[in-house]
Formats: structure tokens, sequence, C-alpha cells
């Protein structure tokens, strides 16, 4: 059975608590939207695990017993993906990984064109994200605004040209994605550089991010260890 939740009950709560990246994510998504809003929901899925749908994006946390469900009734909702921990990798999944940095807080020598505080409409239209910019913007506000998100930028005459963020912060842990460069700015450190300063600002949270499985070894270099594996299905296709 799924229903959806619209108060914070012992399951959100068990969730949101837990360690790993997925709950960092919950945690910080119900602290800015809470369980009556119209584009981020969460439902209990045999009163066991919980499902967060946001947009076209779904996670899942716990195991089920049905996952063919959960697919059916996201497809109904208009989700095109899910991330979920699977112990049986299935053949219309793909693996990504979940890595958890373990570095040192050091003094970071910032990148040239360093933004700590940038305009989040200029970035939502720079094409840089792979993300529909009006809800990436409304979005990133609602996060920053309530200190869920800390986003940095390089940036050239005003314009970005690399970011990194962290767009579910909490006081215990904190996720990093939407690390992206523009192909001419690339192999000249700035994602590495956006990236560290991140981490360290975030310290001591535990500070978490989700790859595919060629990048970690970029992520590597930067402090990162494999913290564990996700599958991350399009729905539609299995």
């Amino acid at each position: 059975m799924i229903r959806r939740m619209t108060e914070y009950e012992p399951l959100l709560e068990r969730w949101s608590k837990a360690a790993g990246c997925l709950s960092v994510r919950v945690a910080a998504a119900w602290e800015c939207y809470g369980g009556d809003a119209l584009d981020c929901a969460f439902y209990a899925v045999d009163d066991t695990a919980l499902l967060m749908v946001q947009g076209a994006g779904a996670l899942l946390c716990g195991e089920v017993s049905d996952l063919q469900e959960i697919k059916t009734f996201l497809r109904m909702s208009g989700a095109a993906t899910l991330l979920c921990e699977e112990a049986e990798a299935q053949e219309s999944a793909k693996k990504r990984l979940s890595m958890r940095w373990n570095g040192k807080v050091e003094k970071c020598l910032q990148p040239v064109g360093f933004c700590a505080a940038p305009s989040l409409w200029r970035l939502s239209q720079s094409g840089l994200l792979d993300a529909d910019p009006q809800a990436y913007y409304a979005d990133v506000c609602r996060r920053v605004n309530r200190g869920a998100a800390l986003v940095y930028t390089c940036e050239r005459d005003g314009a970005a040209y690399a970011t990194a963020g962290a767009y579910a912060v909490t006081e215990r842990a904190a996720y990093l994605s939407g690390v992206a460069t523009q192909e001419a700015h690339r192999r000249q450190g700035c994602a590495s550089a956006l990236v560290t300063a991140l981490c360290a600002a975030l310290s001591p949270r535990e500070v978490y991010l989700i790859c595919k499985p060629p990048l970690a070894a970029f992520y590597g270099r930067l402090g990162f260890e494999i913290d564990q594996e996700l599958m991350e299905f399009e729905i539609g296709r299995g």
C-alpha cells in the first residue's frame, strides 16, 4: 500500500535520521516543503519504506515487496527516474555510487572568479545545469532561503562558467550535486576547487554525493570514498 504522508510521523522521522545520502535528501526536502506541497511529496510504502517524489525524480528509502508497483505508481505520477537501494541488480537499472567525504579540512585556494553568493537566477539561465530553469530556480531559492542549500560558482563578467552546490543541507549532513563546468574551462581545476571549498565550508557535517562509476576516481582524489551502491531506474523501461 502506498499512502501520502502529510505529517511528520515516525516513519518519516526514522528515515530522515538514518545514515546515508538518501536520508539527507529526505530530511532537507521535508524541512523545505513539508507535507502539503504540490511539487514535492512523501509516501509511506507498506509503512516500512519511504518514497519521495519531486519533479521528474523519485527516491526510495528501504526495501519493498513489489518494486514494480512503485514503478507503476511513479509512471502515473509523471516521474522519470527512481533512485533506490536494491539488493539485486536488474537489467533496466543503472548503478550509481554514493560517496562520502573523508578528507581533511584545509585552507582552500579559491579558483579564479570564485563566487560564494551567486545570482541564482543567472545560474538557472546559464545552461550549465541539466535542469528545467524555472523549476530549478524555484527549488534552489526555497532551499537557500531556509539554509538547506549552499551554491558556489566561478564567474567571468557576471556569468557562471562552473558551479557546484550542496542542495540538501541539514545540521548533521549535506548532499552535493550540480557539479558542472563549461567545456572551454574544463581541466583547469574549477570543479575540484568548488567541491573542496564546499566540503570545507560544510564541515563537520558528513558530506555525500552520488555519481556514475566512471567518476569515482575523480571524486576519490578529492577525498571521497564509496559509501554505498545504489540503483537508478528509468521509469517505463522495466
